[in-house]
């Protein structure tokens, strides 16, 4: 479930062990799936903050999402940052 995710990837990261891109793309998946907003932006934050870049996985995740819940304008942003 997603708080056991969550949870793996703390305890990941204490024992000194760095999720990739790999990880935290399923982590967003997972959301993406769940159309949980707040939590794959988090994720997506987090990544960044360990000096990961978004890849066409990631990209294709988010506008996944966008367009689940409606935002044109969100999907269309992320196809520009794409680029």
């Amino acid at each position: 479930n997603e708080l056991q995710s969550l949870k793996m990837l703390a305890e990941m990261k204490e024992l000194g062990v760095f999720p990739d891109a790999v990880t935290y793309n399923c982590l967003i998946k997972l959301f993406v799936q769940k159309e949980n907003v707040r939590q794959v932006l988090s994720i997506l934050q987090n990544m960044q903050a360990v000096g990961l870049s978004p890849d066409h996985v990631t990209f294709t995740s988010l506008i996944n999402l966008f367009a689940k819940i409606g935002r044109k304008d969100k999907v269309l942003e992320t196809l520009a940052e794409m680029k």
